[in-house]
């Protein structure tokens, strides 16, 4: 009952709230994991069905070529000698050869298709803590902004992969958020006069986010009760965590890939809580504003899985290179900005326990962390009466998402 529910209301959600990225990213993958779902002499004959026909085309050629020729050489041997007329002329070679491809290669495909593997996974993401943040220094670096937006709420997320060969794996996943509706903070200080705050305000805050990524991993060990006797260290560890059945298993795979990260939040109702120093409740007319932060680049990591009987465990790090862009619009002021910097860096870690309903489907939780930090990034900003360019104050754009989730996995 409780995987019903969950499962109808990861779908309405999905269709009232995500973007049409996952759809288009489960659109492409439809195809490949329906066709692998089928039986492996089902999915050899509709690949089949194509090459045959181009194999018919082929084929019907060639009839019409060999009848050609077959008249020709029985004009040209009843010339030389009638006798020679009767014999049946030799098959065209193309005809023949045609048929024996037929089958090698339904048997090729068959071969491939048994190699291959496919793991289709869902996610729901509860009870999410995180903030972004972004801070602005004077020329002595000292803080005189800082703007700290909250992210509660939840996280759906859709995994794919598919393996060959079990050795190499390519796979990507999509998560977007459906965040409440929370306050944002806006802190100044004028350091140079005096250490306390000197303004600050709240406002109504809408947050979004997504994160994304693809990669490729290379599965750098694989042992399980068979094979690992072979190796002392991991057989204690088979012992250990009694790893006896035939489908017991320790694997470790490297990856390399590419990740993305965009968020975006809109503030309303501004009411002021500090103004000259002094706390004060005074709300502000008008306030209509965004903020925008991307992050991206290259990720490195390694995932480890732990089979035994019907569990398993899973752990996936990933260090990125990132780098940062973020535009906004402060309506109050008309202000118009962007930000840009490089040298960022990422850390995904994720924990996973499941257990294996049937031979295909498995239901497990798990914890999830994302960090992305940008220690300096640099600014162009045109309001009236004030415009600059690249200009070197900003400091500290950070994002943080954790939280716990539960995953149905479906692999074939």
């Amino acid at each position: 009952m409780f995987c019903a529910i969950l499962r109808a209301k990861f779908i309405l959600t999905l269709n009232k709230h995500l973007s049409g990225k996952i759809f288009l990213f489960g659109f492409l993958l439809f195809p490949v994991f329906a066709l692998a779902e089928m039986p492996t002499d089902i999915r050899a004959g509709q690949i089949n069905q194509f090459l045959d026909l181009t194999e018919s085309v082929i084929h019907s050629r060639a009839q019409r070529e060999d009848a050609l020729n077959s008249v020709m050489l029985d004009q040209g041997l009843s010339q030389q000698d009638p006798a020679l007329a009767n014999d049946p002329p030799a098959g065209n070679p193309l005809i023949e050869g045609s048929k024996d491809a037929s089958n090698a290669r339904k048997s090729t495909i068959e071969k491939v298709l048994s190699k291959l593997e496919f793991d289709l996974a869902m996610e729901y993401g509860f009870c999410v803590q995180g903030e972004q943040t972004f801070e602005v220094i004077d020329g002595a670096s000292r803080k005189i902004s800082r703007l700290f937006y909250p992210n509660r709420g939840q996280m759906y997320g859709v995994k794919g992969e598919m393996g060959y060969l079990d050795k190499f794996f390519l796979g990507g996943k999509f998560d977007s958020s459906l965040f409440k509706k929370s306050y944002a903070t806006d802190t100044d200080w004028q350091p140079a006069t005096n250490p306390d705050i000197w303004f600050e305000s709240h406002s109504r805050e809408k947050a979004q986010a997504q994160l994304s990524d693809i990669n490729f991993y290379y599965r750098l060990l694989d042992l399980n009760a068979d094979t690992v006797r072979e190796n002392k260290q991991f057989g204690e560890l088979f012992d250990l965590f009694k790893m006896g059945n035939p489908n017991d298993s320790l694997i470790f795979d490297l990856l390399v890939g590419y990740q993305w990260q965009k968020s975006r939040y809109r503030t309303t109702d501004k009411i002021d809580t500090v103004e000259w120093w002094v706390p004060t409740d005074n709300p502000i007319a008008g306030e209509d504003s965004f903020y925008k932060v991307f992050y991206r680049g290259p990720r490195f990591g390694f995932r480890t899985l732990v089979t035994s009987g019907r569990f398993s465990g899973r752990m996936e790090f990933a260090y990125a290179w990132l780098t940062t862009k973020a535009y906004g619009w402060w309506n109050l002021t008309n202000n118009v900005f962007e930000q840009h910097g490089r040298n960022g860096f990422g850390i995904d870690a994720s924990i996973e326990l499941d257990y294996k309903i049937t031979s295909h489907l498995m239901g497990g939780v798990a914890f999830n962390y994302f960090l992305r930090k940008q220690r300096k990034l640099k600014e162009s900003a045109n309001q009236p009466g004030l415009i600059y360019d690249n200009e070197d104050f900003i400091r500290n754009v950070n994002s943080i998402l954790y939280y716990p989730s539960v995953i149905l996995r479906y692999i074939w």
